[in-house]
């Protein structure tokens, strides 16, 4: 009973953001530099997923959009239903380079570091959270 309940509410799924979390992390490329806001959830046997994802700030649309067109079929390929996958795209800020592996990047501020590895709460939490010090987007 309180699992159908669970889904008529669309309460958010711990297995569903675990997958998703590391689908990314598997797939994840030097461009796609933090995860945030992340949300998954089921209705019925339809699954629901949103997240914003930051990307470098001096790509056009296009390029972004073709990114956001992979990670949903990426998203999508993995889940045994049909559903919804929602990537709204963030430009990076000054504050993301210690932590952005793009190779020869123009806007560069600060020396890269380290990519910091995603996780379910770093990735439900909002931007930079997994990044002491860096400012929210």
């Amino acid at each position: 009973m309180r699992e159908s309940i669970a889904r008529l509410m669309d309460e958010a799924e711990p297995a569903l953001l675990q997958h998703i979390v590391q689908t990314m992390q598997a797939a994840r490329q030097p461009s796609w530099i933090d995860l945030h806001n992340l949300r998954a959830w089921r209705s019925g046997p339809r699954y629901h997923v949103d997240f914003h994802l930051t990307l470098p700030r001096y790509w056009d649309l296009e390029h972004g959009h073709d990114v956001s067109e992979s990670i949903e079929l990426l998203i999508q390929q993995t889940q045994p239903t049909h559903g919804d996958v929602i990537i709204h795209l963030d430009p990076c800020l000054p504050a993301d380079c210690p932590f952005c592996a793009m190779p020869s990047c123009p806007m560069r501020t600060a020396v890269y570091q380290e990519s910091r590895p995603w996780t379910v709460p770093s990735a439900i939490a909002g931007p930079g959270s997994a990044m002491p010090g860096v400012v929210a987007h």
